[in-house]
Formats: C-alpha cells, structure tokens, sequence
C-alpha cells in the first residue's frame, strides 16, 4: 500500500496577483500538500508558468476563457508517482488526470463548475468518467451548488436551490459517489 500524501482542492478567485500566489503556494508547501486542484485560476495561458516554483514539479493548468473559471493540478517535485493527462475542457473548467503511484492507480479530476447551473455539465462528466469504470474516482473542486441546504447554506442563496442541487445528486448517483468531507462530518455546518 502506498504511503498517505496531502491532495487539497481550493477555490483561489484569482492568483494572477504575485502577492497572492507567493501566499497559496507558501501555505501548500506549509502544509504538506503533495497535490493541489486550484479552481477559478483566472490565469492565461502564457500565464501559468508564474505556478512554477520550488515547490511544484509538474503543473497540469488550463486557462479561463474571458477571465473566468480555469483550473490547475500542481504536484509536488517529491510526489512518489506519476499523472498522466486524460483530458480537459476548452473552457478552463475540468482536467482528468490518470494517478499512478507504487500498486495504487485512480483518476482525479478537479472541477470548476459554471456559476449558472448547467445539467449538460454534469452529463458530460459522467458521460467522461464512465469510460474510466474500472478505476476508483477523487473528483475535487467548486460545483457551485451545495448537497444539503440545512447543512451548507447560510441563507437564500442560488446554488441552495433544488434545480442545481439536482446536478450533485445525479454526478454522486451515477458516479456512486461519496462526499468525502460530509462523511466525516455529517452533521457539522461550515460554509463560506
């Protein structure tokens, strides 16, 4: 089996201020994080060599499109395996990596859902992993929708309303799914 490592996912709103991205990659190498799946990067393409640090020995980054959205999958100069590039969207908003590492093999892929709900997203990502059945999934990252209104709204908002909500529970039933952190913690509120 191999050795546990550290995968983060982050909602960064931007990193293209060199302030802020010297603070997010501080706080990853902090931390121990061996692979981090950053969403609404808002970076160009010519721009995603400012995620090459000490820290980072391979970036898999694929930019927003009008200044929105955009993700990264940035992994550590020491992580003990390898990604392989499956495929990614030409709107910056999801990247499937194949993750190997010693007798271990899984698929991640890191998500940034559009703002509007949008049901041929969501089919389009089961329809993406389904071809990848005989692997486990970690899909990380922003859905811009909550699973749980009484758990994980603080109020009125658009993405507590059942319409979007539909959308988590088709990609968690389909994919048989599981919400890692709500698992953990079933009953416990936090939002931001």
């Amino acid at each position: 089996m191999p050795n546990p490592f550290k995968v983060v996912s982050w909602n960064v709103g931007g990193i293209s201020s060199p302030v802020k991205r010297f603070k997010i990659l501080q706080a990853l190498q902090r931390q121990g994080v061996k692979i981090a799946c950053l969403q609404e990067m808002q970076l160009s393409n010519s721009e995603h060599l400012k995620l090459w640090t000490k820290w980072v020995g391979e970036v898999n980054q694929f930019p927003a499109v009008q200044g929105k959205g955009g993700v990264a999958v940035l992994i550590h100069k020491s992580f003990q395996g390898q990604a392989k590039l499956l495929h990614y969207d030409d709107f910056g908003r999801y990247v499937l990596l194949e993750i190997t590492m010693q007798s271990l093999t899984f698929l991640l892929l890191a998500v940034y859902a559009p703002n509007q709900y949008d049901h041929k997203f969501f089919t389009q990502l089961v329809s993406l992993c389904g071809g990848y059945s005989d692997c486990p999934l970690l899909l990380m990252g922003e859905l811009n929708v909550v699973h749980d209104p009484a758990l994980d709204c603080s109020g009125a908002v658009s993405y507590c309303q059942l319409g979007p909500r539909r959308g988590i529970e088709f990609l968690l039933s389909t994919l048989d799914l599981v919400d890692g952190w709500r698992a953990l913690h079933p009953m416990e509120r936090d939002f931001t």
